[in-house]
């Protein structure tokens, strides 16, 4: 417990930085770090991580994807090698791509040896967390970005919190208790309903910090659901896989909370969910 509890405040005083340098290079960095320890994670678990065919370029591109991100967005002369990706889901999809002609490429040259199962699962999950942690960099880049990938951890962290306290009081009926044993019915609902209010909360601090914002609570309470729903089957997702292949942490980066994975589970999938939403849904528009 107590190396939790320092962990979180070393965390803390992390992240805090990194939000009001939100606008410079200290930004897609910090995510670029965190893409690319995810990512080797998930190599290890699938237990590549000594194929340096595979992991060496997966590496490579997770810890590049947030960064160009950042320069698409923010630096125009990029347009002339790339054409800016920023506002389309074509970057995600050549995220994709390239993941699977590495993997294919070197599933051939191996001859076999990789089981498809495992190249299935390793092409799956690191696509997931360099298109997530870039997702983040995207939503940064978007109108009024400084406030909403910050609803990315709300979401994400309040309806775990939520998820948590409702269970301890009302649990009684049991989730998925083949993937995650503690989850309850009761705490999944009570997520929902306190990321919803958390969204509309901070839509009402933001505007009283900001009179020009003019939040549309009926949407961020929408929004505040779909992220904590999104977010439960993102922690249930990485379970699944850890449960999958016998491990019990991602890894060590945070003592007392495990790796990347562990700690980001629940926000991995809330981020490109969040701006396919406010990107393609019309009206979609949360302030």
């Amino acid at each position: 417990m107590k190396a939790r509890i320092i962990t979180a405040i070393v965390a803390l005083c992390l992240f805090v930085p990194i939000c009001i340098f939100s606008d410079t290079i200290v930004f897609p960095l910090a995510f670029a770090v965190l893409s690319l320890f995810g990512t080797y994670e998930m190599i290890r678990c699938v237990g590549a991580h000594k194929k340096y065919g595979y992991s060496i370029p997966l590496c490579v591109l997770a810890a590049v994807a947030p960064i160009y991100c950042y320069y698409s967005a923010y630096r125009a002369f990029l347009s002339s090698v790339w054409p800016p990706v920023v506002g389309t889901f074509s970057f995600m999809l050549v995220i994709q791509f390239v993941v699977m002609i590495v993997l294919l490429i070197g599933a051939v040259i191996r001859r076999g040896k990789d089981t498809v199962p495992d190249m299935a699962t390793l092409y799956m999950m690191t696509s997931y967390v360099i298109i997530s942690f870039a997702s983040i960099v995207l939503l940064r880049a978007e109108h009024n970005g400084n406030y909403l990938y910050l609803l990315v951890f709300i979401g994400s962290w309040v309806s775990d919190t939520g998820a948590w306290f409702f269970g301890r009081l009302f649990g009684k009926h049991k989730l998925i208790p083949e993937v995650s044993p503690k989850k309850t019915v009761e705490g999944a609902i009570g997520g929902v309903l306190s990321a919803a209010a958390a969204f509309v909360l901070y839509g009402f601090i933001i505007h009283r910090m900001d009179a020009a914002l003019a939040p549309n609570y009926l949407v961020l309470a929408i929004a505040g659901m779909i992220c904590a729903i999104v977010s439960q089957f993102g922690d249930l997702i990485a379970s699944l896989v850890k449960r999958h292949y016998g491990i019990k942490d991602y890894g060590n980066v945070f003592p007392g909370h495990g790796g990347v994975m562990d700690r980001f589970d629940s926000v991995l999938l809330v981020s490109p969910v969040l701006y396919l939403l406010i990107t393609y849904i019309p009206n979609f528009i949360l302030f």
